[in-house]
């Protein structure tokens, strides 16, 4: 769905007098377990995500996104900042000129010691439970938070970014 939806959104910019458009759409979770002063509280799961959209209109390079994976929102965002574009042509005072240059590409890959969907809340649990005990121990912070994030951001081409991390508060 999502591929399809980023060539409706060049094909969008393409009917509305674009020379050039490109679409990025990506998904963002996040899931996410506290500690608060030792005692944990309930696990939250967030999923969010985009589309950007870079054009030419005009010779004017133009970048719009909405936060809303849908048709009818990324169809106004595209409209208003083609309109945007339209109207600061004459501010501009000439055309964006795209260089000629050739195309480079890279892929590469590391091996995971665990698959991003396999950490479970228990990995996460214990992970912010061995950091609060290293903090009780060694230092006289009575009030402490700890949240421990999973994050991973996907595209179109797979998985991007993954993350883990430790808020300590």
């Amino acid at each position: 769905m999502e591929e399809e939806l980023a060539h409706k959104a060049v094909n969008i910019a393409l009917a509305l007098g674009c020379s050039y458009s490109e679409a990025r759409i990506h998904e963002i979770q996040q899931i996410a377990y506290v500690l608060n002063n030792g005692q944990p509280l309930p696990p939250t799961s967030v999923m969010y995500g985009g589309v950007g959209i870079r054009f030419v209109y005009s010779g004017v390079l133009g970048f719009t996104y909405s936060n809303a994976i849908e048709e009818s929102s990324i169809r106004e965002a595209i409209e208003s900042a083609v309109k945007f574009a339209a109207n600061s042509l004459k501010a501009l005072g000439g055309k964006t000129e795209l260089s000629n240059e050739s195309v480079v590409s890279a892929y590469w890959l590391t091996d995971e010691r665990k698959k991003f969907e396999d950490v479970s809340h228990d990995d996460l649990k214990s992970l912010a439970e061995d950091y609060d005990g290293i903090i009780r121990q060694e230092s006289l912070i009575k009030e402490r938070s700890i949240t421990v994030l999973r994050r991973g951001f996907f595209s179109l081409e797979g998985a991007v970014d993954l993350k883990f991390w430790i808020n300590l508060v």
